[in-house]
């Protein structure tokens, strides 16, 4: 059993999700996101809730349960917050600094005297 899957899902405030013939779309204040979904997962929306149950009990449809769970539950992400990276910079003789809008990395073999 998906422990992924099995977890309801919730639509935050400004967010609507729909399923439509096989397609899942969430439009939001970042955009709108669609994505077509196999009919081996039924997907349920009721009021801001969201909910996926497998239409057959075997293998390949416990494991599309959980992905497609994460698959909408990014997609929800993905339309309320915006991307970001972050950059972790590790280790001995390592410099940045930040020069306006540029990054300015100091990396490597230098020769000090």
């Amino acid at each position: 059993m998906s422990r992924v899957g099995k977890q309801e899902l919730l639509i935050p405030a400004g967010v609507e999700a729909n399923m439509n013939g096989g397609i899942f779309t969430v439009k939001g204040p970042k955009g709108t996101l669609n994505k077509t979904f196999r009919d081996d997962i039924e997907v349920k929306i009721v009021d801001k809730a969201i909910t996926l149950t497998p239409k057959r009990n075997d293998k390949f449809s416990k494991a599309l349960w959980g992905t497609y769970a994460s698959h909408i539950k990014n997609m929800i992400q993905g339309v309320q917050t915006p991307y970001q990276k972050k950059l972790i910079l590790e280790g001995v003789g390592f410099k940045s600094e930040v020069k306006g809008k540029e990054i300015v990395f100091a990396l490597g073999f230098s020769l000090s005297k």
